[in-house]
């Protein structure tokens, strides 16, 4: 076997075909560009992005930056402090792992992104709030972002100075004390910065005096300092007009590379906040010079002029290797650029100002705080006893084997205890649980509910709304609790009871009993007595108990 340096760090770059590259024991920096790749970055502390397409994405052992980009991917926090953003598309984190381990996903414009916790060798608690902590293994894995952003973050205005933004720029100068203000409410520790961009210094592209990036104050808690230096900035240049490109991609790939002097932190979030009113340049746009060489010296005298700019791809890596999100602040005109942009990159946000730009301060901590605000849709626990609670999206959580307890929280969810003896509560929203195998426990909660116990001795208990209510195989409990509710029972049920049963018309909420091969009153009456205070219905193969109601206040109207 050839010997390889365990300093050997490799940059590889696939094709538009579906790759497999394996990273060496060094700290590698593997893009897959497009397709649908595998890859695997081996040991050390790897940058890995998967691009688009559908890509499985494994950092192997080392402290891993992965991103997923566009497409479904499957990204493996494996063995190590792992930062995982799964970029646009449905994505898959697979998160059982070592003992230590801290894991953080950034995802945000997923469709429907799913926490896998198969390989869970310990119970795992699981919360799929924004903000959150999951736990499982040893391991520690957190959502970013929530109401108030407990994470460390740090805020770097990216700033167009070109002629064009002159209007816009006076007016984030006018908004900045109240825009500090109003991240600082949602981030308490926050730090902030400036860089700026026009264009090449060259004709046609911009105008002499120009710049393509420039560092103007790195990242600092001193918001004086801040706002004094942003009062400094002045628009002007850029030689290709409102209507034209200028060099937006050099410096997003410049603040993702000179990490060293904009001052990230190691601990906080990172975000970008891009203020531009005009569409970017890429790779080809400048011919006759060097490709970009993705390093941070702009090549040329004046900079810039003896080499292209980045590709987007190149952006998307020295961003992905910092773990830098971006906030685009646009106007209406060039929205849709960078919609398109954001697919590209695999991560980040748009928002575009009104006309007049009065909406600056909200759509800036809107930007801010959705960007780095991630609900996961989907859950799947391990085999073990898990927690798991849900978020206000419509979640789909599958607790699988063991003693589960599940909270759908808000949203409409669909819940699968799994084998077990399951306690599922699907909270406000209109909810499906199914407890599956096993000795369940099912609360419907608010909303139109629909409850099957499934196979075991089951106690469903629908809630507020409307519900539809099947104990499924075993001897079962079936408490409606709120509106007109429905109780239903198939094939062989066992021997089940019902509570709070009303039959129409008695002044109560009017419920219904769904019974295979009953569908009126005299065909029930014929299996059905009178036994105290309850009526017992005994089709020879199961029975429903139904308490505290007389059979002579049932007629046809209580079946469907």
């Amino acid at each position: 076997m050839p010997y390889v340096s365990p300093f050997m760090h490799r940059e590889d770059f696939g094709t538009e075909d579906d790759d497999f590259i394996l990273g060496s024991v060094g700290n590698d920096t593997i893009s897959g560009f497009e397709g649908n790749d595998v890859l695997v970055g081996h040991r050390g502390k790897d940058v890995i992005n998967g691009g688009s397409g559908d890509d499985v994405v494994d950092g192997g052992a080392g402290d891993d930056v992965m991103i997923g980009g566009s497409g479904d991917d499957v990204l493996n926090a494996s063995q190590g402090d792992d930062r995982l953003n799964g970029g646009s598309g449905s994505d898959h984190y697979l998160l059982s792992g070592d003992a230590g381990d801290f894991v953080s996903i950034t995802d945000t414009s997923g469709e429907c992104d799913t926490m896998d916790f198969r390989g869970a060798t310990t119970s795992a608690f699981i919360n799929m709030g924004a903000g959150e902590r999951s736990y499982v293994d040893g391991r520690v894995i957190e959502l970013a972002g929530g109401e108030e952003i407990t994470t460390p973050l740090d805020l770097l205005h990216v700033q167009d100075l070109s002629g064009s933004y002159s209007d816009e720029l006076m007016t984030v100068k006018g908004f900045l004390d109240d825009l500090t203000t109003g991240v600082v409410t949602i981030a308490p520790d926050v730090t902030f910065g400036i860089t700026s961009f026009r264009d090449k210094p060259i004709s046609p592209f911009g105008a002499p005096d120009d710049h393509e990036f420039r560092e103007d104050l790195a990242l600092t808690p001193d918001i004086s300092e801040f706002e004094s230096i942003y009062a400094t900035l002045v628009a002007g240049g850029g030689a290709d007009g409102a209507d034209g490109e200028e060099a937006q991609l050099t410096a997003l790939q410049q603040i993702g590379l000179r990490a060293g002097s904009i001052g990230w932190r190691s601990d906080a979030l990172r975000v970008a906040v891009l203020f531009t009113d005009a569409a970017y340049h890429e790779a080809g746009d400048y011919t006759g010079v060097p490709a970009n060489n993705g390093d941070t010296v702009l090549d040329g005298t004046p900079e810039g002029t003896d080499e292209d700019y980045p590709s987007v791809a190149q952006a998307a890596m020295a961003l992905s290797a910092e773990g830098i999100d971006v906030v685009f602040v646009t106007t209406s005109s060039v929205k849709s650029d960078y919609e398109e942009l954001v697919k590209m990159l695999g991560f980040g946000e748009v928002v575009s100002l009104s006309n007049d730009s009065s909406d600056l301060i909200e759509a800036v901590t809107r930007g801010v705080k959705k960007l780095i605000s991630t609900e996961i849709e989907k859950a799947i626990g391990g085999d073990l006893d898990d927690t798991i609670y849900g978020n206000a999206l419509d979640n789909i959580i599958r607790g699988r084997a063991g003693d589960d307890t599940i909270d759908g929280d808000r949203g409409n969810d669909f819940i699968k205890g799994g084998a077990g003896d399951d306690d599922l509560s699907g909270g406000k929203g209109n909810d499906t649980l199914d407890g599956g195998a096993g000795d369940d426990n099912l609360k419907g909660g608010g909303g139109k509910d629909e409850l099957l116990g499934g196979t075991g001795n089951d106690k469903l208990r629908g809630g507020s709304g409307s519900d539809r209510l099947n104990g499924g195989e075993g001897d079962d409990i079936l408490d409606g609790q709120g509106k007109s509710d429905t109780f239903i029972f198939e094939g062989i049920w066992g021997d089940d009871t019902i509570k709070g049963f009303s039959p129409s018309g008695t002044g109560g909420a009017d419920d219904l009993l769904m019974i295979d091969g009953v569908d009126d009153f005299a065909t029930f009456s014929a299996f059905a007595t009178q036994m105290g205070d309850d009526v017992v219905f005994d089709n020879g193969t199961s029975s429903i108990l139904i308490r505290d109601i007389e059979l002579a206040d049932m007629s046809d109207a209580d079946f469907i």
